[in-house]
């Protein structure tokens, strides 16, 4: 339940759809201490909530290589075509993570 969660859950998303992956399951929406929705709370969405609702309404099926330095391996990139839901037919959304501790 915390932004540094997020970063982990991105990039899985991101590998699963990289190996090709059409579909990607969360075990919980609410309940327990990693669900989208905090149940401690009034159901207030999790920092993954709003990661999730950005992957849904940016990042579309066609993905796309990237190549990256390997001096860094904490550093992860993904690109797809953008979601024509979103407006963006032909854009290119990037994805950057840095998961590294300092």
């Amino acid at each position: 339940d915390t932004f540094a969660s997020s970063f982990w859950y991105l990039d899985e998303m991101a590998t699963a759809a990289r190996l090709g992956h059409k579909v990607y399951c969360r075990q919980t929406l609410v309940g327990g201490n990693y669900g989208l929705l905090d149940s401690h709370r009034s159901y207030e969405p999790n920092p993954d909530f709003y990661a999730a609702t950005l992957w849904r309404h940016t990042m579309g099926t066609e993905v796309l290589s990237v190549l990256l330095d390997e001096a860094n391996p904490h550093l992860r990139a993904y690109a797809h075509c953008a979601t024509s839901a979103a407006g963006m037919d032909g854009d290119v959304v990037l994805l950057l993570l840095n998961l590294a501790y300092s």
